[in-house]
């Protein structure tokens, strides 16, 4: 049997994001080296981190940096990681060896950025899929050893229910040869769940940055495997989250409350209603208003062939 804990999107900066009111950079810090602490006290075999380990291509505080760093090297388990977007830069995959993620790569034997297939533990094998990477190219993988136990680690939008930004749908990877799918980027998470015998876990950030994750609470999962068996997967909330009221402040949360108190569904279709009914012919005042303005006559005209 092989276990494993897997954490995803930390999100780790100095910067405190808007209306958080404690120190965000502590409070992240805190939960990783509890989740590192979790993975040894729960006799882990390795560690997989879902990307974003960083909310921003560079980071430019050295305690910051050295704190991290301490978790992660002095952990006596190795950490498995694909890239996220907030990891490098502009969605380019050629800023990664200039990105701190990749300073911190470089001098932490312990991290161990998944670049092709890893043999993690004995017969069991980890698969990136990074941010950049085309995720129908995962679903046929070029060489794959099916006697084995095979896990993709994904940072895509992957979940189970339609929900918008080309979200993937977990049904895509019902053929595909992996016994578990591991993936980060979407923040709320979601529930352990099996499609066609493949298995998909997602615990959702550890970060909460934005005052709609008031009342998530972040968590890690904690897997068992075995070839030939359902994983047991436990996703567990961490000691060290704080309650919302902590974290944003009692005021927002109360903003939030009275907002959802007086929201008015059946106004809200009428102003769209209203909305569409002043913007049916868009393409006509964005002409108009070109043309007062002087633009060139090619793109009124192709504004114009669009309008049909």
């Amino acid at each position: 049997m092989t276990k494993l804990l897997f954490y995803t999107d930390p999100h780790v900066t100095r910067v405190n994001p808007r209306h958080r009111i404690d120190d965000y950079a502590a409070s992240i810090l805190a939960k990783i080296h509890e989740a590192y602490q979790l993975a040894e006290s729960e006799k882990c075999d390795f560690i997989v981190m879902g990307g974003d380990l960083f909310n921003n291509h560079l980071i430019y505080s050295y305690e910051l940096i050295n704190d991290l760093t301490d978790i992660i090297c002095h952990s006596p388990l190795t950490t498995y990681s694909v890239v996220g977007q907030h990891d490098i830069h502009a969605y380019n995959p050629e800023t990664f060896k200039s990105s701190t993620l990749a300073f911190v790569a470089r001098h932490c034997s312990k991290l161990h950025i998944l670049w092709e297939p890893t043999e993690a533990s004995p017969g069991v094998w980890l698969h990136p899929s990074h941010v950049w990477d085309d995720v129908n190219d995962a679903l046929t993988p070029a060489k794959i050893d099916t006697s084995a136990y095979n896990i993709l680690v994904a940072h895509h939008l992957i979940h189970n229910r339609p929900k918008a930004f080309e979200t993937v749908s977990t049904t895509l990877f019902k053929d595909a040869p992996y016994d578990l799918v591991l993936s980060g980027d979407w923040h709320g998470g979601f529930e352990p769940h099996e499609v066609n015998g493949r298995w998909f876990c997602n615990p959702g950030s550890l970060a909460r940055r934005a005052i709609d994750e008031i009342d998530r609470e972040p968590m890690v999962a904690l897997i068992e495997l075995e070839k030939g068996g359902f994983p047991v997967i436990e996703q567990k909330i961490l000691r060290a989250t704080k309650p919302g009221k902590d974290v944003f402040g009692q005021d927002v949360m109360d903003v939030m409350n009275k907002s959802r108190e007086e929201f008015d569904p059946t106004k809200f279709v009428e102003d769209i209603e209203d909305f569409e009914a002043v913007s049916v012919d868009i393409f006509e005042l964005v002409q108009k208003t070109g043309a007062a303005k002087g633009k060139r006559k090619e793109v009124l005209d192709y504004l114009a062939s669009k309008k049909a």
